[in-house]
Parts: structure tokens; sequence; C-alpha cells
């Protein structure tokens, strides 16, 4: 299992969706706006960094547990999924995953 750790930033409602080329239906929930650090590779001898990395999240139900730790740092469980066009790889919450407060006040 994958964790990772950001800052929680926001949590926002979501509306109702239809899929439309499949029909189907996703109940309104919220979102969360995590901060994290995603590290840079340096190439041609330059040197490697980081970067912050602000993602909005899929958590449904779970809005309110996450509006109690907004401004601290989490650490979450997430999974990792390819972008089949960009074969990018991205992360998402896994579903019912509660945050583990690490710091903050």
């Amino acid at each position: 299992m994958l964790t990772l750790t950001a800052v929680v930033l926001n949590v926002f409602p979501t509306n109702e969706f239809t899929d439309k080329k499949t029909g189907d239906v996703t109940e309104a929930g919220h979102k969360v706006q995590l901060q994290y650090e995603e590290p840079v590779e340096g190439k041609g001898g330059q040197e490697s960094g980081k970067k912050l990395v602000l993602k909005d999240f899929n958590v449904r139900n779970l809005g309110e547990q996450y509006k109690k730790v907004v401004g601290k740092t989490i650490s979450v469980p997430v999974g990792v999924w390819v972008e089949p066009e960009t074969r990018k790889p991205g992360l998402y919450i896994l579903r019912g995953s509660l945050p583990t407060v690490l710091s903050g006040k």
C-alpha cells in the first residue's frame, strides 16, 4: 500500500454527475485539496529538486472528516492509475480512507 503525506488546504462539495457515455450517476459528495511535494529529477548534470503539487482528490461522503483536519499534515492511503493517452501516473485516495494527522495545530 502507498501512503501520501500532504497538507489539507480545503474541502469543497461536488454535485451529482452523470457520465455522458455510460449513463452512470455519481452521487454528490466532497473533494479535498491536498498540497504535497513531488521530486524533480535533474538531467544532464542538473541538480535534482522538488516541486509543490496542489491536487483535488475525491473523498465522496467523507468530507466532514477531512474538514476537521484542514491546515494539518496528514497521511492517507492512495492508489496509482495511468492516464491511457499520456501514460502519466496519477494518484487517488482509496475509497473509505480516512486521514491520519501527523502534525499541525
